[in-house]
């Protein structure tokens, strides 16, 4: 029976090398850049990598051209609706409403408010319901020189000197007015023509005073 003998420092010297000699060959026997195959490769990785970059850029510009089309969209069916709001306005409306609060409009705005109403003269009546300081509210019809075009630019002017959703319309196209118009809340109600009382006759002397 032969016995085992343990490699010595010679020995795993040896190996050492001969290990090293094998992986230098191994790598000395790999193609080199200039292969064929390898630039067959590298020239199939890269047209691969052109072509993912290719369809990418196509999908960023078919996301883009979509959000185009939809804005265009978007923007012509607003500009249909405010159209369709301003024609409703012009055609059905057979009364304009103006809200006042005596808490909030001074008679120095409401005496403001007589040169924008000269600005848009027209032949629309033109009404003001005045809340007093006690939830009273009394509705006056406004002398024929003091009405107005019934119009968004109309509606706009007055709204910027008293606040937005003072002016209502009235009328048959109040109904289609809001449909188009979400953000405004009209009323469907033409204004009345109030009979006098004792109680309004304070309301309508600062009326006078302030429209003179």
């Amino acid at each position: 029976m032969s016995g085992f003998r343990e490699p010595g420092f010679s020995d795993r010297q040896k190996a050492a090398q001969e290990a090293r000699k094998n992986l230098l060959n191994k790598f000395k026997s790999q193609p080199g850049l200039d292969d064929p195959a390898v630039a067959a490769r590298r020239a199939e990785r890269e047209a691969l990598a052109a072509k993912r970059a290719e369809a990418k850029a196509a999908r960023e510009a078919e996301k883009a051209e979509q959000k185009r089309i939809a804005e265009e969209a978007a923007a012509a069916e607003a500009a249909r609706i405010a159209r369709e709001a301003e024609e409703a306005i012009a055609k059905l409306t057979t009364a304009m409403v103006v809200n006042l609060d005596r808490t909030q409009h001074t008679p120095e705005v409401i005496g403001q408010l007589k040169p924008v109403l000269h600005q848009h003269k027209g032949n629309c009546e033109l009404y003001v319901k005045l809340l007093d300081g006690q939830d009273r509210k009394v509705t006056l019809r406004l002398a024929k020189e003091n009405f107005v075009t019934p119009s968004q630019e109309t509606i706009d002017a007055m709204e910027q000197l008293l606040g937005s959703g003072c002016v209502e319309v009235a009328g048959e196209g109040n109904k289609r007015i809001r449909r188009l118009e979400q953000q405004r809340l009209f009323k469907e109600q033409q204004a009345e023509v109030p009979t006098a009382a004792d109680s309004e006759d304070a309301a309508v002397a600062e009326m006078d005073l302030a429209m003179a």
